[in-house]
């Protein structure tokens, strides 16, 4: 089989890696969530570059799962969306620091 062959006839559903997944995806946002509303109830410019930077990480995180998934043959398609959706909060999250400026 060729390398494009196995991805096409691989069976998707595996409930522990969409449970994995989401467990991360979850983690990461309600932590990049509790640092906005602590920037947002002490002003400090510390907390609100700490989001970015967390979902920053997460989501670089998340590529290397996606890497090792791949590797192994798993479902490698869900962590690439976690780090995308990470990345995607990490840019929407970026300019609030200096919004206030």
């Amino acid at each position: 089989m060729s390398g494009t062959d196995s991805d096409v006839n691989k069976d998707w559903n595996n409930p522990r890696a969409v449970r994995a997944g989401a467990l991360y995806l979850g983690g990461f946002v309600l932590v990049g969530i509790a640092l906005l509303v602590a920037y947002r109830q002490t002003d400090s410019r510390f907390w609100g570059f700490c989001a970015p930077a967390v979902f920053m990480i997460g989501g670089l995180g998340a590529f290397a799962q996606t890497y090792r998934a791949w590797q192994r043959g798993g479902l490698w398609p869900l962590w690439q969306g976690v780090g995308w959706f990470l990345l995607v909060m990490m840019l929407a999250t970026l300019g609030l620091p200096v919004r206030d400026l």
